[in-house]
């Protein structure tokens, strides 16, 4: 004989499927971005780190200062740029752009200390001498969040807050 309601198979039904949209929803936010909406954002970044140079350039090219020293300065501005948008917004101008957000692994608020651990292993995964970018979309291809190795390093993944949004919503 059987002894549970229909109202308890439904609710219990109900609640198996609650359960498993939740499970989906949790792996499709912490699933990480695509690398090409990280690379569309990077070209913004890239461009607007592109013009700052230029206009430290123009500014100091006649006031006497060794090419070492404006060299110096670039190689401080890079990093600092996305160190101190990411610690302070979760998000750089390019990723702002693109909805994208950088939060730690557990998603909560990406700290100044995980932005700059981000931002120096750019000099590794970035440089030209070494392979270029292909070390970080190795990286992003083929870890389960997506994580470049700067955010393995770190502790950090990128969301997109698009994606997230609609399968919320």
């Amino acid at each position: 004989m059987n002894t549970t309601s229909p109202e308890t198979d439904d609710d219990s039904f109900q609640s198996e499927v609650d359960a498993n949209y939740d499970e989906q929803v949790q792996q499709r936010r912490t699933v990480g971005c695509r690398l090409q909406d990280r690379i569309l954002a990077n070209l913004i970044d890239q461009i607007t780190i592109l013009i700052l140079v230029a206009g430290i350039i123009i500014a100091v090219r006649d006031s006497g200062l060794h090419y070492a020293l404006i060299t110096l300065m670039i190689l401080i501005l890079v990093p600092s740029y996305y160190a101190l948008f990411e610690g302070a917004f979760g998000a750089t101008p390019g990723k702002y752009f693109y909805g994208l957000k950088v939060v730690s692994a557990d998603e909560s608020r990406c700290t100044f200390r995980q932005a700059w651990i981000r931002s120096l292993c750019l000099f590794v995964e970035g440089n030209p001498i070494l392979l270029g970018a292909l070390p970080a979309v190795i990286s992003i291809l083929k870890t389960d969040r997506r994580q470049r190795i700067g955010d393995l390093c770190a502790g950090t993944i990128v969301l997109n807050l698009n994606e997230a949004t609609e399968w919320v919503a």
